[in-house]
This record gives structure tokens, C-alpha cells and sequence, in this order.
């Protein structure tokens, strides 16, 4: 059974090359997919936008962030660590390095829906080691999720409702996007664009 650290969180450098090859593998995929939705996308709201700011719960930690992680045309690193931290593997501790368009994509749902860019997280960046119990031991989680390489979230908004959420992802075209109905979230990642329900 994994259990939590209670070390500092720090990004284990031991997984950093690993992590690199996998990033590298989606990333061209995930460009054509971001000119694709960036281009074809009628949430002019999103684009007016001089600043990008997200709020975020972690539900297993209760920790909360409200950050401006872009400005003037800028991504702020320092409010990119921020996120990176709240959305960290809390089995372990161990901090990934979130691709920055995942906030981008939840800011996107919020406009499109004219709500407030705050969510609930299920699950961010997860460790290879605790993917891999997690696919031993339950259904639905992949042996190569994109949450062991940053490129994934599962979320809920306090305020609409996960279908709400799934039918405003799939009408943008947001990488993958997927509804989870039992579990009650909603799984966005910036892989290639695809769609899925599971009950």
C-alpha cells in the first residue's frame, strides 16, 4: 500500500529523463491539437482576457491556490510552481512539472460556460509509482497515463455539474476528454483530440 511522505516535496530527479523522452513522445501531438482548438475556437472571451488567474482545491489536502499564472503574454513561472505544488502526487509527494496548457484548457471551460475558473481536483501529476498501483488496483487508470507526464487533470467545479463540464470540453475540442459518471469528474489532458464516457 503507498503511503504518504512526509518529506519536503520535491521533483525526484530520478524520473526527470524518463518523464522528458514521454513529454517529448505527446508534445508534437499536442501542438497540432492546440492550433487546431486555438484557431477554430469562438470563446473570444478567453482570448480578451489580459491575464489568465484559476482557483484550485486539492480535495485529498484541502489546500487551495488562487494564482494569475499568465500575463501580458506571458506565462509566470513562479505561479506555474504554485500549481505544480497544489497538483502534486499526495500519495507520495513527489512535485511534476504540469504542461501549461492544463490551465488553459480549464480556463477555456469556465468562459465558454460564463463561470468562475475554479475547480476541485481529483487528480494532477502522478508518480509512475503510484500510477502503477493505481492501475493494479482499479479499473479505468492506464499503465501510461498522461498524469505521469503533467499532461492530465481530474477535476470538478463546485458550481456545474461534471456533464456540464464534459459537454463544454467536447464542444472545444480540448485534447482528451473524458466523463466519469459514477466517480462524478471530468479528465482533461492535452493529448490528441478524443472523447469518452464511463459509467
Amino acid at each position: 500500500m503507498i503511503k504518504c511522505d512526509t518529506t519536503p516535496h520535491k521533483i525526484l530527479s530520478a524520473k526527470k529523463k524518463e518523464n522528458r523522452r514521454r513529454f517529448l513522445k505527446f508534445s508534437a501531438l499536442s501542438a497540432v491539437v492546440f492550433l487546431t482548438y486555438g484557431i477554430q475556437t469562438t470563446n473570444a472571451g478567453y482570448w480578451a482576457n489580459k491575464e489568465r488567474k484559476i482557483k484550485l482545491r486539492n480535495l485529498w489536502t484541502n489546500e487551495k491556490i488562487s494564482v494569475v499564472y499568465w500575463q501580458d503574454g506571458k506565462y509566470i513561472n513562479k505561479a506555474l510552481q504554485t500549481i505544480n505544488n497544489l497538483l502534486r502526487d499526495w500519495r507520495t509527494g513527489e512535485v511534476g512539472e504540469i504542461f501549461y496548457q492544463l490551465p488553459d484548457h480549464l480556463i477555456k471551460i469556465a468562459t465558454f460556460l460564463d463561470a468562475d475558473a475554479e475547480f476541485d481536483v481529483i487528480s494532477g501529476f502522478r508518480s509512475t509509482r503510484t500510477n502503477s498501483w493505481l492501475a493494479g488496483n482499479s479499473e479505468g487508470v492506464s499503465i501510461n497515463s498522461l498524469h505521469t507526464i503533467g499532461m492530465a487533470i481530474d477535476i470538478r467545479h463546485p458550481k456545474i455539474s461534471t456533464k456540464e463540464l464534459f459537454i463544454a470540453g467536447k464542444k472545444l475540442e480540448l485534447g482528451g476528454v473524458g466523463y466519469y459518471k459514477e466517480s462524478d469528474f471530468v479528465h482533461i489532458d492535452v493529448g490528441p483530440s478524443r472523447t469518452w464516457i464511463k459509467s
